[in-house]
């Protein structure tokens, strides 16, 4: 009877500390050379009122995932981990990383990345009541799908293609 109450005590630890390791906000992240806001620091934005030159970590309604790159121009989604590379400028229609300076770009065969900013149409960007995030040239929609990936596609109205900005 002693060792089964032990063991009770003993599971009821273990779950107590993974519970409240799931749930510390400002976990460690994979990024973290480059610390930044912890998910409770931020606040959701309307399109509308999202600022020039204020900064935003941004979110795919579908998958919950933030926009993220690397220096390689890569653009991709990952779980909040509250890193520099989650962390976009707004600079008039331009997203600028906030780690790498490089401005989210696109093209008509709707692939996305990053490039040094060149002040060229592929790298304008309208935010849209309804959410979603057009290039200015192409027309079409920034989308993203559960595996990370992140692409353009023609505009369909769909949560894929719908992005939340929170600023910090």
């Amino acid at each position: 009877m002693l060792f089964r109450s032990r063991i009770r005590w003993c599971v009821a630890a273990v779950l107590i500390g993974v519970v409240g390791s799931l749930a510390a906000p400002g976990a460690a992240s994979a990024d973290s050379g480059s610390k930044g806001p912890d998910r409770q620091s931020i606040q959701k934005v309307a399109p509308t009122k999202v600022a020039a030159l204020s900064n935003y970590v941004v979110r795919n309604v579908a998958t919950g995932r933030y926009l993220d790159s690397n220096y390689a121009g890569n653009v991709y989604t990952l779980p909040f981990n509250g890193g520099n590379y989650q962390q976009w400028i707004r600079v008039g229609y331009t997203l600028h990383n906030n780690q790498t300076g490089r401005c989210l770009d696109s093209n008509y065969a709707g692939s996305v990345y990053t490039l040094g900013c060149n002040g060229g149409n592929y790298q304008n960007w309208y935010l849209y009541s309804d959410y979603t995030v057009r290039d200015a040239q192409t027309g079409r929609c920034l989308d993203s799908n559960f595996a990370g990936n992140v692409y353009t596609l023609p505009c369909n109205g769909g949560n894929y293609q719908k992005w939340y900005f929170y600023s910090y």
